[in-house]
């Protein structure tokens, strides 16, 4: 990168996806996570899941749950979804 990335400029939330501790990261949309991930068990209903909020878990969550809500309340800012060997937080 040549310089800095202001993630504020689109009006999209913003997501920083971290596969096997930090082995893969990378930002995303809801749009391009779903575009990347679609055809893999990340969106399946049946996984299990865990989704932290405000310092409360929430288990049985699933993808589509933890992107409805925190794609629309900013509150879900640094609110983490974890799934087996991923996490993925909300961070703009």
């Amino acid at each position: 990168m040549v310089k800095s990335i202001n993630l504020k400029l689109t009006p999209e939330a913003k997501y920083i996806c971290s596969w096997n501790g930090n082995s893969i990261v990378q930002l995303h949309t809801s749009d391009t996570l779903y575009k990347e991930y679609k055809e893999t068990n990340l969106f399946d209903e049946d996984i299990d899941s865990y989704f932290e909020c405000m310092g409360n878990g929430f288990d049985n969550f699933i993808m589509k749950d933890y992107l409805e809500h925190s794609g629309t309340d900013s509150d879900f800012i640094d609110v983490k979804f974890y799934n087996d060997n991923m996490i993925i937080t909300r961070v703009a």
